[in-house]
């Protein structure tokens, strides 16, 4: 079974092949749904988790009990500690098997969905800068923020990453910012590219 949106799951499993090492997840909902994480916990990596909805967060927590491989914490990244609205999404996908999938920080981020049918729930959640999460190198990296993920990536010192996974969403904007801030790290070669997500390593 495959988590991932698009491909994204089969060229991390292909590029770090029987590897174990540390993952950072950045948004990671219930853990299963479009996760670019799951597969690779699976095979016994570390994990920290991160999900800001309180709803999504208890499905996190049901699906990794027991697991002392993974940390999961309740909680939104942002650029200080401190409190922030978090406008937590209803269901987006057909069947209604989605949780908070499309919830931001950033309420212009809910605007077309909103048109499009989805309905919001706003609540103040925990805020924490990138750098409470720094208490350890990791090899992978996913950043699925819906809008803040720009923002995220440029708290991130990527010297010892070998791969990342961003949010782009077809924004040309977007993928020459990210792709601008990793060369700085010699993070330079696109792996794969979806219509949401960059995954990007060093030649």
């Amino acid at each position: 079974m495959s988590y991932s949106q698009n491909k994204e799951e089969e060229k991390i499993l292909d590029f770090f092949k029987d590897k174990k090492g540390t993952l950072l997840s950045l948004g990671e909902n219930d853990g299963k749904t479009f996760s670019n994480a799951l597969a690779l916990i699976e095979l016994g990596w570390d994990a920290t988790l991160v999900e800001p909805s309180k709803i999504a967060f208890a499905k996190l927590q049901e699906l990794h009990k027991g697991n002392e491989n993974v940390f999961l914490i309740n909680a939104a990244v942002g650029t200080e500690i401190g409190t922030m609205m978090l406008h937590e999404s209803g269901h987006h996908l057909p069947d209604k098997s989605d949780v908070a999938l499309l919830s931001s920080l950033d309420e212009s981020e809910t605007t077309k969905w909103k048109k499009a049918g989805v309905t919001y729930d706003s609540y103040h959640v925990d805020v924490i800068p990138f750098e409470a999460l720094a208490f350890r190198d990791y090899d992978f990296i996913t950043i699925d923020c819906e809008g803040l993920d720009i923002d995220i990536l440029k708290q991130i010192d990527l010297t010892n990453v070998q791969l990342i996974c961003i949010e782009w969403n077809s924004i040309m904007a977007n993928k020459l910012v990210i792709l601008e801030y990793c060369a700085q790290f010699g993070m330079d070669k696109v792996i794969y590219e979806s219509g949401e997500n960059l995954l990007i390593c060093r030649k």
